[in-house]
Formats: C-alpha cells, structure tokens, sequence
C-alpha cells in the first residue's frame, strides 16, 4: 500500500517489545486476569515477542496469543484488498 517497509517493521517490532514488556502488567491492573483473555490481547499488539513472552507464564496464555496473532494477520490481509482498491 506504498508504505515505507523499514519504518513498518521497526514500528512492528517496537510495539512487539512495548507489549512483552508492560503488556501483562498494564492488563492485570485493568482488571484483566483471565488466561484467554490476556493472550488474546498481548498476541494481537504485541505480536510473537509477546507471545513468546507469555508462554514462560502459562501455555494456555501462549497458545490464545498465538491464535489471535495467526487470526489478526488473516483478517487484516483479507481486509486490505477493499481498502487498496477503495484508495485508489
């Protein structure tokens, strides 16, 4: 989508550390403790960093990062082709 590729990536991985950092932390103060619930949150912002950041704490945690980051990057690829076209 003429897109700058390094500043994408850079911006991918600085939000993937952000995330495995305060991630867990910042949900557990908002009152988020599920396992599910937390996994699904840190593997859509905070990509495979988080997820393998999870998965030291709890495999179901790691697994529903896992899963909602597989899900996101197929719905966002799907999702992209209207909106290139609509940019046009």
């Amino acid at each position: 989508m003429h897109g700058i590729p390094e500043l994408a990536a850079s911006m991918a991985v600085i939000a993937g550390l952000i995330g495995s950092v305060f991630g867990p932390a910042l949900l557990a103060r908002c009152g988020i403790h599920r396992g599910l619930a937390l996994g699904a949150a840190v593997g859509t912002s905070s990509h495979g960093i988080g997820t393998a950041r999870l998965l030291r704490e709890s495999e179901l945690q790691a697994s529903a990062s896992s899963l909602a980051m597989a899900l996101a990057g197929i719905i966002t690829s799907i999702l992209a082709i209207p909106l290139a076209l609509w940019m046009r």
